[in-house]
């Protein structure tokens, strides 16, 4: 039944796309597959869908751009501690200290 339903949904977007014409007339009754259509509006898909990737691709990198430029020192941060393969230097007062007992914080001394 889903096939069926399916074949009829395909069907009919071909006649509302103009795929699928339907002449009748006294003598016969005729089916036409419009190929050159399909063609021309294939044609038309992928130079849209290659016209969104390129957009897209853009967008990209102009975001990229705008957030290095707003942010140079963290780049340069980042570029150089990549370059030397190890992380930038930091005193121990910057280094984040982790708690093994979160007791220990909520001790109020007597």
């Amino acid at each position: 039944m889903k096939t069926f339903l399916f074949i009829v949904v395909v069907i009919l977007l071909m006649v509302l796309l103009g795929w699928l014409t339907f002449d009748w007339s006294r003598d016969k009754a005729t089916v036409e597959l419009e190929t050159k259509e399909i063609k021309e509006d294939a044609k038309q898909a992928v130079e849209k869908v290659k016209d969104f990737a390129k957009k897209t691709t853009e967008a990209v990198q102009d975001r990229k751009e705008r957030k290095e430029s707003t942010d140079p020192d963290a780049n340069d941060k980042d570029e150089t501690s990549k370059d030397e393969g190890k992380a930038p230097d930091r005193s121990p007062a910057e280094i984040p200290k982790k708690n093994v007992n979160p007791r220990e914080e909520k001790q109020v001394p007597r």
